[in-house]
Protein backbone atom coordinates (compact mmCIF):
# COMPACT_ATOMS: atom_id res chain seq x y z
CA UNK A 1 0.00 0.00 0.00
CA UNK A 2 2.36 2.43 0.67
CA UNK A 3 4.53 1.69 -2.08
CA UNK A 4 1.54 2.61 -4.06
CA UNK A 5 1.07 5.86 -2.74
CA UNK A 6 4.62 6.57 -3.30
CA UNK A 7 4.47 5.76 -7.13
CA UNK A 8 1.23 7.94 -7.58
CA UNK A 9 1.53 11.31 -5.26
CA UNK A 10 -2.08 12.25 -6.65
CA UNK A 11 -3.18 9.55 -4.77
CA UNK A 12 -1.23 10.32 -1.51
CA UNK A 13 -3.42 13.49 -1.95
CA UNK A 14 -6.71 12.23 -2.18
CA UNK A 15 -6.50 10.12 0.69
CA UNK A 16 -6.87 12.32 3.50
CA UNK A 17 -10.05 13.55 1.62
CA UNK A 18 -11.25 10.44 1.33
CA UNK A 19 -10.70 9.66 5.29
CA UNK A 20 -12.88 13.12 6.11
CA UNK A 21 -15.29 12.45 4.28
CA UNK A 22 -16.12 8.76 5.68
CA UNK A 23 -14.62 8.65 8.68
CA UNK A 24 -16.47 11.30 10.86
CA UNK A 25 -19.96 9.71 9.55
CA UNK A 26 -19.03 6.40 10.51
CA UNK A 27 -17.99 7.71 13.69
CA UNK A 28 -20.97 9.36 14.48
CA UNK A 29 -23.59 6.76 14.04
CA UNK A 30 -21.00 4.53 16.06
CA UNK A 31 -21.19 7.00 18.98
CA UNK A 32 -24.62 7.80 18.88
CA UNK A 33 -25.45 3.85 18.99
CA UNK A 34 -23.03 2.86 21.81
CA UNK A 35 -24.63 5.79 23.84
CA UNK A 36 -28.42 5.27 23.33
CA UNK A 37 -27.29 1.76 24.42
CA UNK A 38 -25.75 2.55 27.49
CA UNK A 39 -28.69 5.33 28.22
CA UNK A 40 -31.70 4.62 26.85
CA UNK A 41 -33.88 7.35 29.01
CA UNK A 42 -32.14 9.48 26.66
CA UNK A 43 -32.63 9.12 23.50
CA UNK A 44 -34.77 11.57 21.70
CA UNK A 45 -38.35 11.10 21.36
CA UNK A 46 -38.67 14.18 18.83
CA UNK A 47 -37.17 15.17 15.51
CA UNK A 48 -35.58 18.89 16.90
CA UNK A 49 -33.81 16.61 19.61
CA UNK A 50 -32.85 14.19 17.30
CA UNK A 51 -30.93 16.49 15.29
CA UNK A 52 -29.39 18.26 18.45
CA UNK A 53 -27.75 15.18 19.25
CA UNK A 54 -26.61 14.37 15.67
CA UNK A 55 -25.32 17.81 15.24
CA UNK A 56 -23.89 17.55 18.96
CA UNK A 57 -21.93 13.65 18.47
CA UNK A 58 -20.33 15.11 15.20
CA UNK A 59 -18.53 17.98 16.52
CA UNK A 60 -17.29 16.09 19.14
CA UNK A 61 -16.53 12.87 16.75
CA UNK A 62 -14.87 15.73 14.51
CA UNK A 63 -12.45 17.25 16.67
CA UNK A 64 -11.70 13.78 18.28
CA UNK A 65 -10.64 12.43 14.82
CA UNK A 66 -8.44 16.05 14.46
CA UNK A 67 -6.09 15.42 17.39
CA UNK A 68 -5.65 11.94 16.49
CA UNK A 69 -4.35 13.30 13.42
CA UNK A 70 -2.35 16.13 14.86
CA UNK A 71 -1.11 13.52 17.44
CA UNK A 72 -0.38 11.10 14.58
CA UNK A 73 1.55 13.53 12.71
CA UNK A 74 3.76 14.90 15.63
CA UNK A 75 4.22 10.87 17.48
CA UNK A 76 3.71 8.31 14.50
CA UNK A 77 6.11 10.22 12.41
CA UNK A 78 8.73 7.46 11.34
CA UNK A 79 12.62 8.87 12.94
CA UNK A 80 14.59 11.08 11.51
CA UNK A 81 18.53 9.93 10.14
CA UNK A 82 19.85 11.64 13.47
CA UNK A 83 17.51 9.55 16.04
CA UNK A 84 18.62 6.50 14.29
CA UNK A 85 22.08 7.20 14.89
CA UNK A 86 21.71 8.25 18.33
CA UNK A 87 22.86 11.60 17.26
CA UNK A 88 22.16 15.38 18.07
CA UNK A 89 21.19 17.78 14.71
CA UNK A 90 24.54 19.93 15.66
CA UNK A 91 26.85 16.23 15.73
CA UNK A 92 29.81 17.18 13.52
CA UNK A 93 30.36 15.37 10.46
CA UNK A 94 33.54 13.23 12.07
CA UNK A 95 31.41 11.26 14.52
CA UNK A 96 28.68 10.10 12.56
CA UNK A 97 31.04 6.83 10.88
CA UNK A 98 31.95 6.78 14.65
CA UNK A 99 27.98 5.94 15.97
CA UNK A 100 27.56 4.14 12.79
CA UNK A 101 30.31 1.73 13.62
CA UNK A 102 29.16 1.19 17.26
CA UNK A 103 25.92 0.65 16.01
CA UNK A 104 26.86 -1.88 13.15
CA UNK A 105 28.72 -3.78 16.02
CA UNK A 106 25.21 -4.45 17.71
CA UNK A 107 22.74 -4.72 14.88
CA UNK A 108 24.96 -6.31 12.25
CA UNK A 109 22.83 -9.55 10.71
CA UNK A 110 26.39 -11.55 11.16
CA UNK A 111 24.91 -11.61 14.69
CA UNK A 112 21.48 -10.72 15.47
CA UNK A 113 20.09 -12.40 11.97
CA UNK A 114 17.32 -11.24 9.93
CA UNK A 115 15.82 -9.45 13.24
CA UNK A 116 18.38 -6.55 13.10
CA UNK A 117 19.06 -6.47 9.26
CA UNK A 118 16.24 -3.98 8.99
CA UNK A 119 17.13 -1.50 11.11
CA UNK A 120 21.10 -2.32 10.29
CA UNK A 121 20.20 -1.23 6.13
CA UNK A 122 18.38 2.16 7.93
CA UNK A 123 21.35 3.17 9.73
CA UNK A 124 23.88 2.58 7.27
CA UNK A 125 21.83 4.53 5.05
CA UNK A 126 21.40 7.50 7.65
CA UNK A 127 25.37 7.35 7.95
CA UNK A 128 25.87 7.97 4.40
CA UNK A 129 23.18 10.84 4.19
CA UNK A 130 24.32 12.89 7.30
CA UNK A 131 28.20 11.85 6.56
CA UNK A 132 27.91 14.20 3.80
CA UNK A 133 27.73 18.19 4.39
CA UNK A 134 26.00 18.50 0.81
CA UNK A 135 23.15 15.99 0.86
CA UNK A 136 22.83 16.79 5.13
CA UNK A 137 21.77 20.08 4.01
CA UNK A 138 19.25 18.94 1.66
CA UNK A 139 17.83 16.61 4.16
CA UNK A 140 17.38 18.89 6.99
CA UNK A 141 15.33 20.71 4.62
CA UNK A 142 13.51 18.07 2.39
CA UNK A 143 13.43 14.90 4.23
CA UNK A 144 14.46 11.80 3.12
CA UNK A 145 13.54 12.16 -0.46
CA UNK A 146 17.09 13.32 -1.01
CA UNK A 147 18.20 9.28 -1.23
CA UNK A 148 16.65 9.27 -4.56
CA UNK A 149 18.63 12.29 -5.88
CA UNK A 150 21.07 11.16 -8.63
CA UNK A 151 23.96 13.32 -9.76
CA UNK A 152 23.54 15.92 -7.72
CA UNK A 153 26.86 17.72 -6.49
CA UNK A 154 26.15 20.85 -4.83
CA UNK A 155 24.27 22.95 -2.44
CA UNK A 156 22.49 24.50 -5.43
CA UNK A 157 21.32 21.69 -7.47
CA UNK A 158 19.79 19.76 -4.08
CA UNK A 159 17.76 23.39 -3.19
CA UNK A 160 16.63 23.19 -6.53
CA UNK A 161 15.62 19.86 -6.70
CA UNK A 162 14.07 20.31 -3.26
CA UNK A 163 12.24 23.03 -5.01
CA UNK A 164 10.96 21.28 -7.91
CA UNK A 165 9.54 17.88 -5.61
CA UNK A 166 7.61 20.87 -3.29
CA UNK A 167 5.93 22.51 -5.72
CA UNK A 168 3.60 19.92 -6.66
CA UNK A 169 1.88 20.10 -3.52
CA UNK A 170 1.12 24.00 -3.68
CA UNK A 171 -1.30 23.04 -7.02
CA UNK A 172 -2.74 20.12 -6.04
CA UNK A 173 -4.30 21.14 -2.80
CA UNK A 174 -5.26 24.31 -3.54
CA UNK A 175 -7.10 22.86 -6.54
CA UNK A 176 -8.48 20.12 -4.29
CA UNK A 177 -9.49 22.62 -2.21
CA UNK A 178 -11.39 24.23 -4.40
CA UNK A 179 -13.40 21.64 -6.01
CA UNK A 180 -14.75 20.95 -2.73
CA UNK A 181 -15.44 24.03 -2.00
CA UNK A 182 -17.60 24.36 -5.02
CA UNK A 183 -19.19 21.09 -4.52
CA UNK A 184 -20.62 22.60 -1.33
CA UNK A 185 -21.45 26.16 -2.93
CA UNK A 186 -19.37 28.21 -1.23
CA UNK A 187 -17.10 29.74 -3.55
CA UNK A 188 -13.80 28.24 -5.24
CA UNK A 189 -12.20 29.30 -1.96
CA UNK A 190 -12.08 31.76 1.18
CA UNK A 191 -10.45 34.46 2.19
CA UNK A 192 -9.38 32.89 5.56
CA UNK A 193 -8.15 29.72 4.46
CA UNK A 194 -6.35 31.49 1.75
CA UNK A 195 -4.67 33.23 4.25
CA UNK A 196 -3.79 30.47 6.07
CA UNK A 197 -2.52 28.54 3.03
CA UNK A 198 -0.01 31.59 1.79
CA UNK A 199 1.39 31.88 5.63
CA UNK A 200 1.73 28.10 5.67
CA UNK A 201 3.64 28.48 2.28
CA UNK A 202 5.51 31.52 3.32
CA UNK A 203 6.89 29.06 6.67
CA UNK A 204 7.96 26.35 4.46
CA UNK A 205 10.04 29.12 2.10
CA UNK A 206 11.33 30.58 5.38
CA UNK A 207 12.51 27.32 7.06
CA UNK A 208 13.92 25.77 3.85
CA UNK A 209 15.69 29.14 2.36
CA UNK A 210 17.96 29.54 6.34
CA UNK A 211 21.13 28.32 5.96
CA UNK A 212 21.11 27.18 9.97
CA UNK A 213 18.11 25.71 12.06
CA UNK A 214 15.99 28.95 13.19
CA UNK A 215 16.70 29.88 17.42
CA UNK A 216 13.04 28.98 18.38
CA UNK A 217 12.80 26.01 16.69
CA UNK A 218 16.17 24.88 18.54
CA UNK A 219 14.76 25.65 21.47
CA UNK A 220 11.24 24.30 21.24
CA UNK A 221 12.09 21.37 19.12
CA UNK A 222 15.87 20.57 19.83
CA UNK A 223 15.70 16.88 17.93
CA UNK A 224 13.40 17.55 14.84
CA UNK A 225 14.74 19.09 11.44
CA UNK A 226 13.36 21.45 9.17
CA UNK A 227 11.75 19.17 7.14
CA UNK A 228 9.52 17.75 9.84
CA UNK A 229 8.23 20.83 10.63
CA UNK A 230 7.30 21.63 7.28
CA UNK A 231 5.04 17.86 7.28
CA UNK A 232 3.27 18.89 10.22
CA UNK A 233 2.61 22.46 8.79
CA UNK A 234 1.19 20.69 5.85
CA UNK A 235 -1.12 17.78 8.04
CA UNK A 236 -2.10 21.03 10.58
CA UNK A 237 -3.64 22.71 7.54
CA UNK A 238 -5.19 19.97 6.16
CA UNK A 239 -6.69 18.69 8.88
CA UNK A 240 -7.98 22.22 9.84
CA UNK A 241 -9.33 22.50 6.81
CA UNK A 242 -11.14 19.89 7.06
CA UNK A 243 -12.79 19.84 9.96
CA UNK A 244 -13.64 23.43 9.68
CA UNK A 245 -15.57 22.83 7.04
CA UNK A 246 -17.72 20.13 8.55
CA UNK A 247 -17.58 21.99 12.51
CA UNK A 248 -18.46 25.46 11.50
CA UNK A 249 -22.04 24.74 9.89
CA UNK A 250 -23.25 22.67 13.19
CA UNK A 251 -22.12 25.82 15.36
CA UNK A 252 -25.10 27.38 15.10
CA UNK A 253 -27.23 24.71 15.63
CA UNK A 254 -25.52 23.16 18.80
CA UNK A 255 -27.92 25.68 20.66
CA UNK A 256 -25.18 26.69 22.97
CA UNK A 257 -24.90 29.93 20.80
CA UNK A 258 -28.03 33.28 21.25
CA UNK A 259 -29.72 33.39 18.60
CA UNK A 260 -29.77 37.29 19.36
CA UNK A 261 -26.59 37.85 18.41
CA UNK A 262 -24.78 39.24 15.12
CA UNK A 263 -24.50 36.52 12.30
CA UNK A 264 -21.58 36.08 10.07
CA UNK A 265 -20.75 35.00 6.52
CA UNK A 266 -24.14 34.38 4.49
CA UNK A 267 -26.90 36.85 4.99
CA UNK A 268 -30.62 36.68 3.79
CA UNK A 269 -31.97 39.98 1.08
CA UNK A 270 -33.83 40.79 4.16
CA UNK A 271 -31.17 41.45 6.41
CA UNK A 272 -28.70 43.21 3.90
CA UNK A 273 -31.63 45.32 3.18
CA UNK A 274 -31.92 45.95 7.12
CA UNK A 275 -28.49 46.27 7.29
CA UNK A 276 -27.97 49.11 4.61
CA UNK A 277 -31.11 51.06 5.91
CA UNK A 278 -29.09 51.24 9.47
CA UNK A 279 -26.05 52.66 7.38
CA UNK A 280 -28.29 55.25 5.59
CA UNK A 281 -29.28 56.10 8.83
CA UNK A 282 -26.00 56.63 10.46
CA UNK A 283 -24.71 58.18 7.37
CA UNK A 284 -27.48 61.13 7.83
CA UNK A 285 -26.54 61.92 11.47
CA UNK A 286 -23.03 61.99 10.50
CA UNK A 287 -23.35 64.32 8.24
CA UNK A 288 -25.84 66.29 10.62
CA UNK A 289 -23.33 66.14 13.01
CA UNK A 290 -20.48 67.19 10.71
CA UNK A 291 -22.42 70.27 9.56
CA UNK A 292 -23.07 71.37 13.16
CA UNK A 293 -19.18 71.11 13.78
CA UNK A 294 -18.45 72.65 10.72
CA UNK A 295 -21.02 76.27 11.78
CA UNK A 296 -19.74 75.86 15.26
CA UNK A 297 -16.04 76.15 13.81
CA UNK A 298 -16.99 78.63 11.46
CA UNK A 299 -18.73 80.79 14.19
CA UNK A 300 -15.29 80.22 16.37
CA UNK A 301 -13.03 81.51 13.79
CA UNK A 302 -14.68 84.52 13.02
CA UNK A 303 -15.14 85.51 16.66
CA UNK A 304 -11.25 85.22 17.24
CA UNK A 305 -10.41 87.38 14.11
CA UNK A 306 -13.22 90.17 15.05
CA UNK A 307 -10.30 91.67 16.74
CA UNK A 308 -7.99 91.90 13.98
CA UNK A 309 -10.55 93.18 11.79
CA UNK A 310 -10.69 96.95 10.95
CA UNK A 311 -13.12 99.64 12.77
CA UNK A 312 -16.01 100.66 10.20
CA UNK A 313 -15.98 104.71 10.02
CA UNK A 314 -19.96 105.82 10.66
CA UNK A 315 -21.13 107.04 6.98
CA UNK A 316 -24.22 109.25 8.58
CA UNK A 317 -23.31 112.88 7.98
CA UNK A 318 -26.34 114.46 9.64
CA UNK A 319 -28.87 113.30 12.55
CA UNK A 320 -31.35 112.72 10.46
CA UNK A 321 -29.52 110.26 7.88
CA UNK A 322 -28.39 108.29 11.03
CA UNK A 323 -31.94 107.93 12.51
CA UNK A 324 -32.99 106.59 8.85
CA UNK A 325 -30.46 103.66 9.07
CA UNK A 326 -31.31 102.78 12.45
CA UNK A 327 -34.92 102.54 11.54
CA UNK A 328 -33.63 101.04 8.41
CA UNK A 329 -31.77 98.31 10.63
CA UNK A 330 -34.76 96.98 13.08
CA UNK A 331 -34.37 95.45 15.90
CA UNK A 332 -34.85 92.12 16.39
CA UNK A 333 -38.80 91.04 18.13
CA UNK A 334 -38.78 91.18 21.81
CA UNK A 335 -39.70 87.61 23.60
CA UNK A 336 -42.81 88.19 25.16
CA UNK A 337 -43.16 89.40 29.51
CA UNK A 338 -38.61 89.36 28.38
CA UNK A 339 -36.84 92.75 28.24
CA UNK A 340 -34.32 92.24 25.01
CA UNK A 341 -30.46 93.94 26.10
CA UNK A 342 -28.34 93.80 23.35
CA UNK A 343 -25.31 95.84 22.12
CA UNK A 344 -26.28 99.12 19.94
CA UNK A 345 -25.63 98.66 16.18
CA UNK A 346 -22.96 101.02 14.62
CA UNK A 347 -25.30 103.26 12.98
CA UNK A 348 -27.52 103.48 16.45
CA UNK A 349 -24.03 104.57 18.40
CA UNK A 350 -23.52 107.21 15.39
CA UNK A 351 -26.90 108.72 15.66
CA UNK A 352 -26.47 108.81 19.60
CA UNK A 353 -23.02 110.64 19.08
CA UNK A 354 -24.57 113.03 16.62
CA UNK A 355 -28.22 113.16 18.85
CA UNK A 356 -26.05 113.88 22.18
CA UNK A 357 -23.89 116.51 20.27
CA UNK A 358 -26.57 118.77 19.32
CA UNK A 359 -28.45 118.79 22.40
CA UNK A 360 -24.94 120.01 23.98
CA UNK A 361 -24.64 122.98 21.79
CA UNK A 362 -28.60 123.79 22.06
CA UNK A 363 -27.97 124.12 25.75
CA UNK A 364 -24.82 126.19 25.26
CA UNK A 365 -26.31 128.70 23.37
CA UNK A 366 -29.02 129.10 25.21
CA UNK A 367 -27.25 129.49 28.61
CA UNK A 368 -25.10 131.93 26.37
CA UNK A 369 -28.40 134.16 24.89
CA UNK A 370 -30.28 134.27 28.67
CA UNK A 371 -26.90 135.32 30.54
CA UNK A 372 -26.65 138.17 27.43
CA UNK A 373 -30.36 138.95 28.38
CA UNK A 374 -29.71 139.33 32.27
CA UNK A 375 -26.74 141.64 31.75
CA UNK A 376 -28.77 144.02 29.37
CA UNK A 377 -31.26 144.00 31.99
CA UNK A 378 -29.33 145.19 34.66
CA UNK A 379 -27.75 147.93 32.79
CA UNK A 380 -30.93 149.85 31.47
CA UNK A 381 -34.04 148.05 33.19
CA UNK A 382 -35.88 147.22 29.59
CA UNK A 383 -35.83 144.35 27.88
CA UNK A 384 -33.58 143.93 24.89
CA UNK A 385 -34.04 143.87 21.20
CA UNK A 386 -32.30 141.48 19.58
CA UNK A 387 -30.04 144.96 17.69
CA UNK A 388 -29.39 146.18 21.05
CA UNK A 389 -28.15 142.83 22.33
CA UNK A 390 -26.22 142.28 19.94
CA UNK A 391 -24.60 145.39 20.08
CA UNK A 392 -24.56 145.91 23.73
CA UNK A 393 -20.65 145.08 24.51
CA UNK A 394 -19.86 145.91 20.81
CA UNK A 395 -16.96 148.90 20.64
CA UNK A 396 -17.92 152.14 18.97
CA UNK A 397 -18.09 152.22 15.51
CA UNK A 398 -18.70 148.73 15.29
CA UNK A 399 -22.38 147.69 16.46
CA UNK A 400 -24.15 149.77 13.62
CA UNK A 401 -21.93 147.89 11.31
CA UNK A 402 -22.40 143.97 12.81
CA UNK A 403 -26.22 144.87 13.13
CA UNK A 404 -26.63 146.87 9.50
CA UNK A 405 -24.52 143.81 7.75
CA UNK A 406 -26.64 140.92 6.42
CA UNK A 407 -25.79 137.35 6.93
CA UNK A 408 -23.86 138.46 10.36
CA UNK A 409 -24.99 137.17 14.14
CA UNK A 410 -23.29 138.31 17.15
CA UNK A 411 -23.26 136.68 19.89
CA UNK A 412 -22.81 137.77 23.67
CA UNK A 413 -20.47 135.51 26.26
CA UNK A 414 -20.28 135.13 29.72
CA UNK A 415 -17.69 138.19 30.07
CA UNK A 416 -19.56 140.65 28.33
CA UNK A 417 -17.55 140.43 24.61
CA UNK A 418 -19.24 139.46 21.50
CA UNK A 419 -18.70 136.90 19.23
CA UNK A 420 -19.45 138.28 15.41
CA UNK A 421 -20.61 134.63 13.54
CA UNK A 422 -20.92 134.96 9.58
CA UNK A 423 -23.63 133.57 7.72
CA UNK A 424 -24.05 133.73 4.18
CA UNK A 425 -26.83 132.33 3.06
CA UNK A 426 -28.03 131.64 -1.04
CA UNK A 427 -31.99 131.21 -1.80
CA UNK A 428 -31.29 127.45 -1.81
CA UNK A 429 -29.67 126.74 1.02
CA UNK A 430 -31.66 126.28 4.79
CA UNK A 431 -31.08 126.65 8.27
CA UNK A 432 -29.23 123.72 9.55
CA UNK A 433 -30.27 124.13 13.05
CA UNK A 434 -33.86 123.87 11.77
CA UNK A 435 -33.00 120.91 10.13
CA UNK A 436 -31.34 119.43 13.36
CA UNK A 437 -34.14 121.01 15.64
CA UNK A 438 -36.80 118.62 13.04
Amino acid sequence: MLDVLDKYPVLSALLPFIYWSTLPSIGTQLALHAFYTISPSLRPTTQADVALHFNRARVLVVSAYLFYTLHQALVGAPPNFYTTLGLPLDVETEHVPRAFRKLARIYHPDKVGPRGEAFFIAARTAADVIGDPTKRYAYDRFGPSVIAWEKLYTVREHMGQGFQEALPYYVVQPAILSFINWLNGDGFIDFWRATLFMLMASSELYLCALPERPALLVRLLPNTTQAEVVSFLHELFLSVMLASKQIAPLIPKLGIIPSNIPRYGKRTNEETQRDLQELDSVMVRLAQLAEVTRGESQRGVAASLEPLRPSQRPSAQTLQQAAQEAAKAGAPPRPNGAFLIREPSQVEQTWMHLFAREVFRKRVENSRLEMGLESSERSDGAPPTATATATAGAPNGQASSAASQPGRETAMLSNGQGVDREHHATPGDHDPRVELTQ
